[in-house]
C-alpha cells in the first residue's frame, strides 16, 4: 500500500489539532476548578468574618453587661442604708414599755 506525500503530515496535523483541542478543554476544566476554588474560599472567608463579627459583638455585649451589673451593684450598696426601713431594736416602740 502506497501512501501520498503529505499524507502523514496532514495525519501529524491532525493530532496536534487533537491535542490543541485537548489542552483547550483541560485549560477550560482547570479554569473552571480554579473559580470554583476561589468561590469557594470566598465563602469561607465570609463565613469567617461573619463569625468574627459576631464573637466581636457577643464579647462588647458580655463586658458591658457585666460592668452595668457591677456599676448597679457597687449603686446599690452605697445607696441601700437610705431604703433600709426595717426597724432597729434601738429606735423600736416596745424598747421602754415592760
Amino acid at each position: 500500500m502506497r501512501v501520498k506525500w503529505g499524507e502523514g503530515k496532514r495525519d501529524n496535523q491532525q493530532k496536534d489539532e487533537n491535542k490543541k483541542k485537548i489542552s483547550e478543554n483541560n485549560r477550560e476544566i482547570t479554569g473552571k476548578e480554579n473559580w470554583r476554588k476561589i468561590e469557594k474560599k470566598k465563602k469561607k472567608t465570609q463565613q469567617k468574618e461573619k463569625q468574627r463579627k459576631a464573637s466581636r459583638e457577643r464579647e462588647y455585649i458580655v463586658t458591658y453587661t457585666h460592668m452595668d451589673l457591677l456599676s448597679i451593684f457597687h449603686f446599690s450598696v452605697h445607696l441601700l442604708p437610705l431604703f433600709d426601713h426595717r426597724v432597729k431594736p434601738s429606735t423600736s416602740l416596745t424598747s421602754g414599755v415592760p
